[in-house]
């Protein structure tokens, strides 16, 4: 083979290894780029859907507790210290704090029987350790926690719709879809 036609080949092949290489450093940026995309875009959902999953947490708690039903059926408290002063700070600020709370807990209307509520707080000198007895339940309608459930399935699907909308408008891809559209109305 002639020093010619070798040197030929070797160029072509330099030629060829060159494309090879330009190739995969641009097929590396490319995979850079789309990863960039592809985490800016897990991101942004990322931060959607803590802002969905925000929205529902609140729309349930509030409906939880503007169903939820409280019923207060007895407080017995014996005020007790090792110390006689303390004992009748103790029992001078319970009291205070029952005569303080009670009225307004009645205006709240999950409230239920406080006027039938048996209430006995005591302060007893002899003993070393108080004592509090509470009976306080709480309920809520079948009903009302299937009302909750499906609104909060109802807000899922339209923060999720919404989503959707706002990730299309940003891409573009409504409008090329609208575009695609009207080139086949045209034609027809």
């Amino acid at each position: 083979m002639s020093a010619k036609k070798a040197e030929k080949i070797r160029a072509k092949l330099n030629k060829k290894l060159e494309k090879k290489r330009l190739s995969a450093e641009e097929k590396k940026k490319q995979k850079a780029e789309q990863k960039a995309k592809k985490d800016k875009k897990s991101l942004h959902e990322t931060i959607s859907n803590i802002k969905i999953f925000a929205s529902l947490g609140v729309l349930v708690i509030e409906k939880f507790f503007k169903h939820l039903r409280i019923k207060l059926a007895r407080i017995k408290i014996v005020v007790a210290s090792e110390d006689a002063a303390t004992t009748a700070v103790a029992y001078g600020a319970i009291t205070q704090s029952i005569n303080v709370l009670f009225p307004a807990l009645e205006s709240v209307k999950n409230f239920q029987n406080l006027k039938n509520t048996d209430i006995d707080v005591r302060a007893d000198f002899t003993k070393d350790s108080p004592e509090i007895d509470i009976k306080l339940s709480f309920s809520i309608r079948v009903w009302q926690v299937f009302d909750i459930a499906l609104s909060a399935l109802v807000s899922f699907i339209k923060h999720k719709a919404s989503a959707q909308r706002s990730s299309y408008d940003q891409t573009g891809h409504i409008s090329d879809f609208k575009k695609e559209n009207n080139k086949i109305q045209d034609k027809n």
